[in-house]
């Protein structure tokens, strides 16, 4: 509601801190759900159903995601894909529909 601007205008400045709370805020949850994936795991009360995965496009995702923390701190991250590597396998949490590398 605040970074839409539903309860008045923001500066600039607001804005940013606010969408910065927001996306430490899904991190947290995130790694909260996959904390409790894992507990469920060892419980024995998840069955992991593997599958194979691109890990190039998935690095590539990743680097992408890093792309703006990277320039803000004038870094600069090289993703060079391997000409042949093997072929990992991940599983599935489609709760929250995102893959994890086992």
């Amino acid at each position: 509601m605040l970074v839409e601007g539903e309860l008045g205008p923001l500066s600039v400045a607001q804005r940013q801190y606010l969408e910065r709370v927001q996306e430490s805020a899904g991190r947290i949850l995130q790694t909260t759900s996959s904390l409790l994936d894992v507990t469920r795991i060892e419980a024995g009360r998840v069955e992991l159903v593997l599958r194979p995965i691109n890990l190039p496009a998935l690095v590539r995702k990743v680097a992408t995601q890093f792309e703006l923390q990277i320039a803000a701190r004038t870094q600069y991250l090289a993703v060079q894909e391997a000409r042949t590597y093997r072929q990992p396998y991940a599983t599935r949490r489609g709760r929250y529909g995102s893959s994890a590398i086992y």
